[in-house]
């Protein structure tokens, strides 16, 4: 070990040194350093061992916690992926004690407590006083940011006076100083703000059109959906017309809030969707919801209260509503999009949370509840404390896991640009290789290694790194982690059934991650349904990936929702995509599903100018899927262009080849080449379709059309237009397809009927033959 310094100071001295990483004391109890982090603060928990009341040391933006005992801190995850507002974070042990030493971004507050065996330390964003985020004491902070203050000793945790012992106790820095005020101005200036209704029978979409960006909270109470935003404008709403779904809406004002009611039916679904300055709120009677999750939990204020937190993403102001139909207050807290949801209404001695898809809706017990807004969300707070059960082990972490079996971080497991690629993948090969024969520390060094595959997009390699810790660590295969791993490289590969498969394994149940890649690979098997269920079970988890793998899960469910016909759902998810999307070939390819959703419900003319212009994009497969999507358009709008179309389809059937837009090709060529009646094409281009990917369902699917349309043909009359001679020459091509039984030998009977009727003797007698020799069997073969 190091010579120890001198003097304690060493980390929080007035002059402060760069922070070193002291190796761990051989044989000590291991203590768990972990992170996580939401949009506005990140949370550092330490735990695993018995240790006693730990101390805390500030010194501008240094601090300390510190263990009294030696304890082998676990920080290399910490230190390898930093979060965020921690610029260093390093181990340090003297003879007696072990302390945590941190480095956090300028003006950034610190909150640390001691709970059930766990400490939990908090960064806090500037303007943080009590736990919550109060603008008027940012407001007075704000002048006094250059002003020198004098500095109160250290303090210790859970009333312990402070110890000479500590090695790494100094001064404590002056408070941060509060950032300015958020505010926003009244999303609807003019006071009033019209609603506008798009109906697709029997969904509904609800347009609220804002000058600006308006926080909302959307919730259900009893039959009636309230949907409000912070603002005081008066809402009008169209005639509503008659729908299964929504019986009334009505506009509602309150207290910092107003909206509509809707009174609705028990199936209705709320799907809300915020962008730009609009509010789209998509119902109907299947709608998955696609929103983070909004985490609530007792904790005790540091008055030493008790209250309900409520971790909301983009959390903005309170408002107050009275319920028309009961009378009774309702606390709302609104929030700015994408939608935040609770996912299950919680009761409380003095209150109930409501369910909700997006926001904190509240309703009070008693008369002196209020919302304040946190820096992380919402407090719901009673003057003299709330009476919660099990505050003190709540320990709820709002933060997204970063470490979820499912979770892929892009931008941090790629270790730096594309320029240091080889140095860093040379790097991690070597030390994986240097510790091969650790099972611990080679796990780990291996599992890092797939990881940066990954981040790179480099499936196959992962997957090859996967196999090798499976194999030299049996251990191993049965973990989370692999197993994740496993399932995205599998998907990545676009290996959607062994994929899915692995996805469905019982370790990953309560991933939420994992579910989102479950519903791509769900995609990638033909299976829309079972995609738009993974797809809802791992919506809670979709806001912690980097925005353009959020585009890519929500376009695989739009492309689900378009192909189960929910449109409303299809055009909200691309526009959501679109709006997250950082690679122009996601945000075309939301471009086109959304063109394809006008040309479904009547606005042909908006979906074919955009598929002309998609249909000149760089991206091949963008172009092929233009040009299919217009080619089929065209054809259902004027039948007269079918020709046209076939020529269009038949070009594209060999310039787009390997995936299920192949299959659509040949398909629906197949279809326009029968109904224009060249069955001979039709036929044979469902039966080379049927061979094409024969595992998926759309495979199977194409076998019974072709089925199908055969015995349209021989059964029900469908060949009776044709030339006899073609019409056997077309049965004995595909007599393959003819079914054993009683309708095969109906069949082969009414086309040898034709044949003698033109005196084709020999041609029937041929036919009849083969049917009897291989056909028929028992008593209809005598």
């Amino acid at each position: 070990m190091p010579a120890e310094p001198a003097r304690s100071e060493h980390y929080v001295s007035a002059e402060l040194k760069p922070l070193i990483n002291w190796p761990a004391p051989a044989g000590a109890p291991r203590v768990k350093v972990e992170a996580s982090q939401s949009g506005s603060f990140t949370r550092i928990t330490m735990s695993g061992a018995d240790f006693g009341p730990h101390l805390f040391a500030r010194k501008g933006d240094r601090a300390a916690v510190t263990l009294p005992g030696l304890y082998a801190l676990d920080i290399a995850s910490l230190r390898s992926h930093l979060p965020n507002h921690v610029k260093d974070a390093v181990r340090y042990n003297s003879a007696t004690h072990t302390s945590l030493v941190m480095d956090v971004e300028a003006g950034y507050q610190i909150r640390e407590r001691q709970e059930a065996g766990t400490i939990y330390i908090d960064i806090l964003p500037p303007g943080t006083v009590n736990g919550s985020y109060n603008p008027d004491e940012a407001e007075k902070a704000a002048p006094k940011a250059k002003t020198k203050t004098a500095e109160p000793k250290a303090k210790a945790a859970a009333g312990h006076e402070p110890s000479d012992a500590n090695p790494v106790i100094g001064d404590i820095a002056p408070q941060s100083v509060a950032a300015p005020r958020r505010t926003i101005a009244d999303p609807a200036p003019s006071g009033t703000l019209a609603v506008s209704i798009k109906e697709t029978q029997p969904s509904l979409v609800l347009d609220f059109a804002f000058d600006a960006p308006a926080p909302a909270a959307i919730f259900r109470r009893g039959s009636n959906i309230f949907v409000v935003f912070a603002t005081k404008a008066n809402f009008t709403v169209p005639n509503m017309p008659a729908n299964a779904l929504v019986n009334s809406i009505t506009a509602i004002k309150g207290d910092g809030a107003s909206g509509i009611k809707i009174s609705a039916s028990a199936n209705a679904q709320i799907n809300p969707s915020a962008l730009g300055n609009h509010w789209f709120i998509g119902i109907s009677a299947n709608s998955p919801i696609i929103a983070r999750s909004i985490a609530i939990s007792g904790e005790r204020a540091p008055d030493d209260s008790n209250r309900i937190k409520a971790v909301v993403p983009d959390a903005i102001t309170n408002g107050t509503l009275t319920d028309p139909e009961v009378g009774d207050n309702i606390l709302v807290g609104m929030a700015l999009g994408p939608p935040s949801q609770v996912v299950k209404t919680r009761s409380f001695l003095e209150a109930t949370i409501v369910n909700s898809w997006h926001g904190l809706a509240v309703i009070p017990r008693v008369d002196d509840m209020e919302i304040r807004l946190a820096h992380d969300g919402f407090v719901v707070v009673r003057p003299d404390g709330m009476e919660l059960a099990n505050v003190a082990g709540s320990g709820a972490n709002g933060g997204f896991a970063t470490n979820a079996p499912g979770f892929v971080d892009f931008d941090n497991w790629r270790m730096g640009p594309q320029s240091s690629f080889v140095q860093n993948l040379d790097k991690l090969k070597r030390l994986a290789a240097v510790e091969a024969n650790d099972m611990t520390k080679g796990f780990a060094l291996q599992t890092d290694l797939a990881k940066f595959y990954l981040a790179w997009e480099m499936p196959h390699e992962a997957l090859g790194v996967v196999r090798t810790i499976k194999a030299t660590n049996p251990e191993a295969a049965h973990t989370a982690q692999i197993i994740g791993l496993q399932g995205i490289a599998q998907t990545a590969m676009l290996r959607g059934r062994e994929a899915l498969e692995t996805l469905s394994a019982l370790e990953l149940t309560d991933d939420a991650a994992s579910q989102l890649w479950a519903a791509m690979a769900a995609m990638q098997s033909g299976d829309p349904a079972e995609a738009r269920k993974r797809f809802e079970a791992g919506a809670s988890a979709l806001a912690g990936f980097s925005k353009e793998q959020q585009a890519k899960f929500l376009l695989n469910e739009a492309i689900a929702a378009y192909q189960l016909e929910d449109f409303v759902a299809a055009q909200l998810n691309a526009e959501r995509a679109k709006a997250l999307a950082t690679q122009e070939n996601t945000k075309e390819l939301a471009s086109l599903i959304r063109a394809q959703v006008d040309g479904k419900t009547g606005n042909a003319a908006a979906a074919i100018s955009v598929l002309d212009e998609l249909a000149k994009s760089h991206s091949d497969e963008i172009r092929a899927r233009a040009v299919f999507a217009k080619a089929m358009l065209d054809v259902s709008q004027d039948g007269s262009k079918r020709a046209e179309s076939i020529a269009k389809l038949d070009g594209l059937r060999y310039d787009w080849r390997g995936d299920d837009l192949e299959l659509d090709i040949l398909r629906n060529l197949a279809e326009l080449y029968i109904a224009g009646g060249d069955v001979r094409s039709g036929l044979s281009t469902l039966s080379a379709a049927a061979t094409l990917r024969p595992e998926l369902p759309a495979a199977r699917e194409l076998r019974n059309v072709l089925a199908q349309q055969f015995r349209h043909l021989f059964l029900e009359g469908g060949a009776e237009g044709m030339d006899p001679i073609q019409a056997l020459a077309l049965f004995y091509d595909y007599r393959n397809l003819t079914p054993i039984g009683p309708e095969g030998d109906q069949m082969a009977r009414g086309l040898a009927d034709r044949l003698i009727h033109l005196d084709l003797l020999p041609q029937a007698t041929e036919l009849l033959k083969h049917q009897v020799d291989n056909r028929l069997q028992g008593f209809a073969k005598s």
